[in-house]
């Protein structure tokens, strides 16, 4: 059998071929590379209708229908790196001066993380549609998930938001970009430039936000009973009214079940309205007044323990108790 012989390579021949190897494993990450950011890449955009603004999005921005009334427009954005998640891009508008002002709705936005390892930046800008306000955070994301009536949601670690108030003509529009950090990162000039907004043109301000309206402590539940909120309730049971409503303005509301049933009432009673922008006593109200006639029920508010009850004169006659006034 034929002996085969070799000998070592040369410093220069080893040298030469670890170069090869770097050159051809640079080439397939490259590959790969621009494989997956071959779309972010295409510079191609579309339009989307948002009500009264138009946004200038990635073509590969999917449109999605809109899953309620307040939504104008809502968009997935796809997933980046190594993210699993894609990104919502949701547009909301609640009509001409609708849905609270710019720090109500930034402190709304800063109470949905987590306090621990939140991180909290704004900036302020001026685009073609009006001037705006952007808050972006990092953290743990309490998103919202199934209807928002049900109030649940889900922690999210390693999330980044970037919320828009834009005042633009039959604004505001609030605008907001959820999902994995690495993906609206990614997304975050494309965000800006779907309204218009450039970063290079923003001011970053100094948040006055110390906590979200659901979280203050240091308010009454009078002054709470005043914030204006907006709902749409479609046959969505009394009591879950009232959780949303306690949600949105950071109030405990307890059903008195025996007070509410000794007028002939229940629970369960469905809701089904529409306001925008109005006094949470307005909304309770509504709810009292009853869709063919008045449920006779009060409202009674214990400052010191800090729970308004739903219940009926006589019961609270009772207790010592007066009715809350809702208008």
């Amino acid at each position: 059998m034929p002996r085969t012989f070799s000998r070592p390579l040369s410093p220069r021949h080893l040298g030469s071929c670890l170069l090869m190897i770097c050159l051809f494993s640079l080439a397939l990450q490259a590959r790969g590379d621009d494989k997956a950011d071959k779309v972010a890449a295409s510079g191609k955009t579309k339009i989307v209708k948002a009500g009264g603004i138009t946004l200038t999005v990635p073509e590969a921005w999917k449109e999605k229908e809109p899953s309620s009334n307040f939504r104008a427009a809502e968009i997935e954005v796809p997933a980046a790196g190594d993210d699993k998640s894609p990104g919502e891009f949701v547009v909301f508008n609640f009509g001409a001066g609708g849905g609270g002002g710019v720090q109500a709705n930034v402190d709304r936005w800063i109470g949905q993380f987590d306090s621990e390892g939140r991180k909290v930046k704004v900036w302020k800008g001026k685009a073609s549609p009006g001037e705006y306000t952007l808050v972006e955070l990092t953290g743990t994301y309490k998103k919202p998930i199934g209807p928002p009536i049900q109030m649940k949601s889900k922690p999210m670690p390693g999330w980044r938001v970037l919320g828009v108030v834009l005042q633009a003509e039959g604004g505001p529009y609030f605008i907001k970009l959820d999902g994995p950090d690495k993906t609206i990162n990614a997304a975050a000039n494309d965000f800006r430039a779907s309204f218009g907004g450039n970063a290079k043109d923003e001011k970053e301000v100094k948040s006055d936000a110390k906590t979200s309206q659901t979280d203050s402590g240091d308010s009454s539940i009078a002054d709470r009973l005043k914030r204006k909120i907006s709902v749409d309730f479609r046959r969505v049971p009394l009591r879950d009214a009232f959780d949303y409503v306690g949600k949105e303005i950071g109030v405990a509301f307890e059903m008195d079940g025996d007070a509410i049933k000794a007028v002939g009432a229940t629970q369960n009673i469905p809701q089904e309205f529409k306001l925008v922008d109005v006094p949470a006593t307005a909304v309770i109200e509504k709810i009292i007044a009853g869709r063919d006639r008045s449920l006779g029920l009060i409202l009674v508010v214990n400052e010191q323990t800090k729970v308004a009850t739903l219940t009926n004169p006589d019961f609270a006659k009772n207790r010592g108790e007066t009715a809350f006034p809702l208008n």
